[in-house]
């Protein structure tokens, strides 16, 4: 197997302050965060290996009603990713290069806050390792669920075409 970063690029930026200028002249704003992230991710040449991955991150700052700020960044990468087994190709995709782009957009966000007027935007570490587990016991649930439900109608095929 091979792996490799071919080149790190930021796809999309964008940064809203709809209350301003008046948002500025308030005091004691107590603001409340709300992060969203995606990692998405596409093959460009299935021959080469090469797939592009965007870290998709969206934070919106309000004051109770009021949006103070939306920023968001598409940090993407395109890497080599040759002769994977199907679920060390996900882990790839959703946990290594994620950690890879994190540290470019955590960047990017805190700068267009910055550049916004607000104080800076630190963006927490987070565990793509936790999450992508998180996501895989959900799946395994849904099928033990849905297993649960089956056997009845399965036995019961069986059981005529047994008989």
């Amino acid at each position: 197997m091979k792996f490799a970063i071919k080149k790190i690029y930021l796809k999309d930026a964008s940064f809203e302050s709809p209350s301003s200028p008046g948002i500025f002249t308030r005091t004691g704003i107590r603001p409340e965060f709300d992060l969203q992230i995606f990692v998405d991710y596409r093959p460009i040449d299935e021959k080469a290996g090469l797939a592009e991955i965007v870290l998709k991150t969206t934070v919106t700052s309000k004051q109770e009603e009021t949006t103070l700020f939306l920023a968001e960044v598409h940090q993407a990468g395109v890497f080599e990713i040759e002769h994977p087994e199907k679920e060390t190709y996900q882990i790839i995709v959703e946990v290594t290069c994620p950690q890879i782009l994190l540290p470019f957009a955590r960047e990017e966000l805190n700068s267009l806050v910055t550049k916004g007027g607000f104080s800076p935007f630190l963006l927490a570490p987070i565990n793509f390792e936790s999450i992508y587990g998180a996501k895989k016991e959900q799946e395994k649930e849904k099928e033990r669920e849905a297993n649960a439900q089956a056997p009845d109608s399965v036995n019961q095929e069986i059981d005529i075409a047994t008989t």
